[in-house]
């Protein structure tokens, strides 16, 4: 009990900055208040008649002890407690010289004083001026009543004085702790509470320091804020004099920087749903060899967007990864290709650098970059190569977005992925032999015969220079296995009948014109073939057909291609066309719509059509070679598609039972 009452009396030993300059101005106020008594017990004892000089003698030499209290004593709080004993010396001398009829009522004085004591927040002051003034009233009492009451007191009214004092002291020490604890001590209190907080701070930020992600808040004004992760700055650099994380992000990556501003402005404008406008901002940076993806988490104040948390996370090791395990799959799935068809595959990884090769320059116009990534996305695929046909997809969706001209940095992850593949590939493969060709034993049948039955020296000559040539059988065979897998992908039962007519044709001339009809293939399939419910409903057998041909019509070489699917809707042909201000009045017109870039009438694009881009560049790569494309259609019955080249530019033979 005693040890608590210390204790709740003396104050704790260290005095906070707030403390000392708290007392140093209460202090201050106190001397002044202090020696203004000087001329104030003067005017007193005037007035009683006791002693005007006394007074003033008396009151300046109780005014020198906080006088040099104030300025030798270093701990404000030892001069608190010095100018406690005085308030109530000053007390005493008051009650003295103020004899006489009001000399009671200048006992107020004391009570008065006791309380604003409580100022000092230092309960020992009001304890020591209790026991100064409990001791003068009792020592004057004693030897000179007089001094302190203006009549003759009992010794009980004495009793009674003192424990109002008492009283009153208690109430005032309790003020005095209340106002240290409170106001004085929350100093402390802060103090203590924020190194608690530093500490828990310096354990998050260790914490966040040594993860494989940063975490940065920005403002409204993609200001940064202060604190941040530390493996920031390796993965980008020091943060700018900006602040902005636009210009920070630019320190590496300009590109993504421009990007992340102008998505960050749909952001702000709160014209979209915050979702909606969130998901525009990027989501992946390239810094160097590394890979990092960005996450956004929004700090709302009501449903105001206030502050934004952007968390990076390295996830190199993950791409890596990923992408190490997309390659074993493609080239498992080439396994299966070369297995089947080894010369038509070294055929596709040779049509296939053909068409990356224009993507590395900026000459290459947006149109024919177009054409060349659907063409490869088709082509790749076909062979199985799904992870190169994605970064063709997302090619596709960049071009599409830049409203004009082709920036081969667009194209830089497509290039890198396919020369890596292809490398690897080729290391697989070995090199394609060179001077080989095909010959079937149905044609090397007929030679036999035409030998035995007395062919002439020139007609065999001409067979054997023929085999030379690439039979197209061996291609339409291909592009059957194609179109049956996209079925199967797509839930289509197909049949697929092949009429090559003995053709062969030479391997180089048509490498553009193979790799073009991969386009016609998927939008037979894709916009042509109708599902089996489609099918019951319009009463036609469950399996589609397509039919690939290949023959010579007069001075032509001709690919065909029919499906007995649901066949082109020319009314919503002639809807879009009109809609884009293009001639919709002919058949010719449609046809003509339909062959053109950007054209479609699906509404959003998929992994097989929707861009306009296909037919396009099959009707290009057709008119480079001279020729021309033909189109047939019944709604609801079937599509004819004729790709019809000039002979002389194929330099093609039938071969010897179709000469």
């Amino acid at each position: 009990m005693q040890n608590r009452l210390l204790q709740y009396l003396i104050l704790p030993a260290e005095i906070t900055d707030f403390e000392r300059g708290y007392l140093a101005r209460m202090n201050r106020v106190a001397l002044i208040f202090f020696l203004a008594h000087v001329p104030a017990l003067m005017l007193v004892a005037a007035m009683a008649h006791t002693g005007v000089f006394k007074a003033g003698l008396l009151a300046t030499l109780m005014v020198v002890g906080p006088v040099l209290a104030y300025s030798t004593l270093r701990n404000p709080r030892h001069v608190t407690k010095v100018f406690g004993i005085t308030a109530m010396g000053m007390g005493g001398l008051l009650v003295h010289f103020g004899q006489g009829p009001m000399q009671i009522e200048m006992h107020f004085y004391f009570f008065v004083l006791l309380a604003l004591l409580a100022v000092f927040a230092d309960p020992l002051v009001i304890v020591l001026a209790a026991v100064t003034v409990a001791l003068h009233h009792l020592i004057l009492f004693l030897l000179l009543p007089r001094s302190v009451f203006n009549y003759d007191a009992s010794l009980w009214a004495v009793v009674v004085h003192a424990l109002f004092v008492v009283l009153e002291s208690a109430a005032a020490c309790f003020v005095a702790r209340s106002f240290f604890d409170s106001v004085i001590g929350l100093e402390r209190i802060v103090q203590g509470r924020t190194a608690d907080l530093a500490k828990r701070t310096h354990d998050v930020r260790m914490m966040l320091d040594n993860t494989g992600q940063g975490f940065l808040t920005f403002d409204m004004q993609r200001r940064v804020a202060e604190e941040h992760s530390a493996v920031l700055v390796s993965w980008l650099g020091a943060l700018p004099p900006e602040r902005t994380i636009d210009s920070w992000l630019a320190i590496e990556n300009p590109e993504l920087a421009e990007m992340f501003a102008l998505a960050w402005e749909t952001v702000v404008d709160d014209v979209l749903p915050l979702e909606l406008a969130l998901a525009q901002m990027p989501k992946r940076m390239l810094v160097g060899e590394r890979t990092f993806d960005l996450a956004y988490r929004p700090f709302l104040e009501g449903d105001r967007l206030a502050k934004m948390l952007l968390i990076i996370s390295d996830v190199t090791s993950q791409v890596e990864r990923e992408r190490f395990e997309v390659d074993n799959q493609q080239i498992s799935r080439v396994l299966e290709h070369v297995v089947r068809d080894r010369d038509g595959f070294h055929q596709f990884l040779t049509e296939a650098d053909e068409l990356i090769d224009p993507l590395t320059s900026s000459s290459t116009n947006r149109g024919e970059a177009q054409r060349l990534v659907h063409t490869l996305k088709g082509n790749c695929g076909l062979f199985g190569l799904h992870g190169v046909a994605a970064l063709c997809h997302r090619l596709e969706d960049r071009i599409g977005e830049r409203l004009e001209g082709f920036d081969a940095k667009d194209a830089e992850e497509l290039v890198t992925q396919w020369r890596r593949l292809s490398t690897k590939i080729g290391v697989l493969l070995g090199e394609q032999g060179q001077g080989k060709f095909e010959v079937d034993e149905a044609e090397h049948a007929r030679l036999i015969g035409a030998v035995q039955g007395g062919a002439g020296k020139e007609e065999i000559l001409r067979t054997l220079e023929d085999w030379k040539l690439e039979p197209t059988q061996v291609r339409l065979a291909r592009m059957a296995d194609q179109a049956r897998g996209i079925a199967a992908r797509m839930e289509k039962d197909l049949e697929v009948r092949v009429e090559s007519s003995g053709v062969r044709v030479t391997r180089a001339e048509l490498a553009s014109f193979w790799a073009s009809l991969v386009h016609v293939v998927r939008n037979a399939v894709d916009h042509g073939i109708d599902t089996p419910e489609e099918r019951a409903r319009a009463g036609k057998p469950a399996a589609g057909a397509l039919t690939l041909s290949t023959f010579i019509e007069r001075d032509e070489f001709v690919f065909r291609i029919r499906d007995d699917g649901r066949g082109v809707d020319w009314d919503s042909v002639r809807d879009r066309a009109s809609s884009k201000g293009m001639p919709s009045e002919t058949r010719d017109d449609l046809v003509d719509a339909l062959f053109t870039q950007g054209f479609s009438t699906r509404e959003a694009a998929t992994e097989y059509s929707g861009r306009g881009v296909g037919l396009s560049a099959v009707r290009a790569t057709c008119q480079q070679l001279g020729g021309r494309v033909m189109l047939e259609s019944s709604t609801g019955l079937s599509t004819q598609v004729e790709l019809r080249l000039p002979r002389s530019r194929t330099r093609d033979r039938e071969s010897l039972s179709c000469a």
